[in-house]
C-alpha cells in the first residue's frame, strides 16, 4: 500500500478526509494534561473468546467512560476499556453499549472507521511512529504502523499509515449481544477481547515502571444517526491522530 508513492498519496488524502469529519474543534479552552493509567500485571493465561469472564478481567485497569472527542461530555453510549498484562502480552477488553449494532466489513485492513469500530493507538517510544489497531463488531481487524509529522509544538501536521504491517500472533474475539445490521430491534452491545504479543512491538517486553503512550477511541453509528466519536484523552481536533494527546500507560508490578 505505502510502497507505491502515488497510491500512498491517495490513501493519505482519503484518510485525512475521513478523519477530518470526526469532530469539530471545540473552543479555545485549554485541554487537561494527558491521563495516566497503571496497567496491572498478572501471571494468568486466558482464553480469547470475547467473554471477559476470567479473574484478570475483574482486576484489570478500567477506563470509563470515554468522552466525546471534544472533551465535553461522556459518550451517549457507554464504553468501558479494561487492560492488564503478563510477561508475554498486553490484554485489552472493550465493552460497548450499542442499541443498533452496524458492521459489514469482513476483510482485514478495511476502512473500519467508516462504520462502527474500537481503536487503540500505542507506542513504546517516540510519538512520531506508533501502532494503530482497530476491531469492528464482526471481529474484523485493522493493524497499521502510523508515521506522524509533528510541528514544533508537537501537533500533527500530516500522517500516513502502512497497512501492509501485520501484527503476528495477535488474537481477538468478539461477542455480540444483539443483531448486526438489523435496525428493527434494540441491541444490548458488543465486547472485544484482544491479546497483543509484546513481540509485535520489539524484542524487549516492558518492565514494571516502564511508560508507553497510547489512546483509546470508539466510533458509534446507527441508522439515520450522525456518527459519534469517543476518546479516552480527547484530541479536540479534526482527527484522532494527535499523539501529543496520548495518555501515559505505566506497566505495574
Amino acid at each position: 500500500m505505502v510502497n507505491q508513492p502515488l497510491l500512498l498519496l491517495g490513501v493519505l488524502a482519503f484518510s485525512q478526509i475521513i478523519h477530518a469529519a470526526e469532530v469539530k474543534p471545540a473552543g479555545d479552552q485549554p485541554l487537561p494534561l494527558p491521563k495516566t493509567l497503571v496497567i496491572p500485571k498478572f501471571r494468568s493465561l486466558v482464553k480469547i473468546d470475547g467473554n471477559l469472564r476470567e479473574s484478570p478481567w475483574t482486576k484489570a485497569a478500567v477506563i470509563k467512560p470515554l468522552r466525546f472527542n471534544d472533551g465535553a461530555t461522556p459518550g451517549a453510549e457507554e464504553t468501558e476499556v479494561r487492560l492488564w498484562y503478563n510477561d508475554q502480552a498486553l490484554y485489552l477488553g472493550w465493552i460497548c453499549q450499542d442499541t443498533n449494532i452496524q458492521a459489514t466489513m469482513t476483510n482485514r485492513d478495511s476502512h473500519l472507521w467508516e462504520e462502527e469500530v474500537v481503536e487503540l493507538f500505542i507506542t513504546p517510544s517516540e510519538l512520531t511512529r506508533y501502532y494503530e489497531f482497530q476491531w469492528n463488531p464482526l471481529a474484523t481487524p485493522f493493524d497499521a504502523i502510523v508515521k506522524n509529522e509533528l510541528d514544533p509544538q508537537g501537533k500533527s501536521k500530516n500522517y500516513h499509515f502502512d497497512a501492509t504491517f501485520t501484527a503476528t500472533n495477535l488474537t481477538a474475539a468478539v461477542v455480540v449481544k444483539g443483531s448486526i445490521g438489523d435496525s428493527s430491534d434494540r441491541d444490548e452491545g458488543w465486547q472485544v477481547e484482544v491479546m497483543i504479543p509484546f513481540s509485535v512491538f520489539g524484542p524487549v517486553p516492558p518492565k514494571p515502571k516502564d511508560v508507553w503512550r497510547g489512546n483509546f477511541f470508539r466510533i458509534s453509528r446507527g441508522t439515520n444517526l450522525a456518527p459519534q466519536y469517543f476518546s479516552w484523552s480527547p484530541t479536540r481536533s479534526a482527527w484522532f491522530h494527535q499523539p501529543d494527546r496520548f495518555g501515559k500507560l505505566e506497566f505495574g508490578n
